[in-house]
C-alpha cells in the first residue's frame, strides 16, 4: 500500500524471508530496495527457489535488523516482518527504542508497515503492547484486520485517515 499513499523511491524490508514483498515491490513499482535478513540460509533458499538475488535496485544485507538500522540511510517506506507473532517475538524488535530507530530512518513523508498476527477484537499480550508502543513513537498510526493479521501502518508525519483512504482507493 505504501507506494499508493506516498511517493516511494526507496524501501527497506526488514525480514526479507523468501522475498515475497521484495518481488512484489520490484514487479509493481520502480523502487530501490534494501532487504535485510539475518539468516544466510534463508537468503540462499530465496535465491534458489524464488529467484530473489541481488541486482541493480536490490541490495540484500545478511545482518540483524537493529544493526542495519543504526547505519542505514533514509527510506520512504520501511516494512517490518521480523517475527510470526505469539510469545516468540524477539523483544528488542518491538521496543520504543527500536521503533524510534525505524522512525529516524524514514523520510519526512515516510511510511512504515508491519503485520502482527492477531485479532483486533481480541488484542492479546503481544499485539496490544506492540500497537501501544508504535503509537507512542509515530504521530499517526492506523491498523486494520486482514484475515489472521493486524496490518499496522504508521506515518512519519501527522496524516488524516481520510487522505490515506483516498490515496489507496
Amino acid at each position: 500500500l505504501a507506494p499508493y499513499i506516498t511517493d516511494v523511491n526507496n524501501a527497506l524490508v526488514l525480514g526479507m524471508s523468501a522475498g515475497a514483498s521484495v518481488l512484489d515491490l520490484e514487479k509493481k513499482h520502480n523502487i530501490k530496495i534494501d532487504a535485510v535478513e539475518i539468516d544466510p540460509l534463508v537468503v540462499d533458499l530465496a535465491g534458489k527457489h524464488f529467484g530473489v538475488r541481488e541486482k541493480e535496485g536490490l541490495n540484500i544485507h545478511v545482518t540483524d535488523a537493529r544493526t542495519y538500522l543504526k547505519q542505514s540511510g533514509q527510506y520512504d517506506f520501511i516494512e517490518i516482518d521480523l517475527f510470526h507473532g505469539g510469545p516468540e517475538v524477539p523483544f528488542h524488535t518491538v521496543t520504543e527504542e527500536f521503533f524510534t530507530n525505524v522512525r529516524q530512518r524514514l523520510t519526512e513523508d515516510g511510511i512504515v508497515m508491519m503485520n502482527i498476527i492477531g485479532d483486533l477484537d481480541k488484542l492479546d499480550f503481544v499485539s496490544r503492547p506492540i500497537l501501544n508502543t508504535v503509537s507512542k513513537v509515530f504521530p499517526s498510526v492506523y491498523f486494520y484486520q486482514d484475515v489472521s493479521n493486524i496490518v499496522m501502518l504508521a506515518t512519519n508525519s501527522l496524516t488524516d485517515l481520510n487522505d490515506v483512504r483516498a490515496n489507496v482507493l
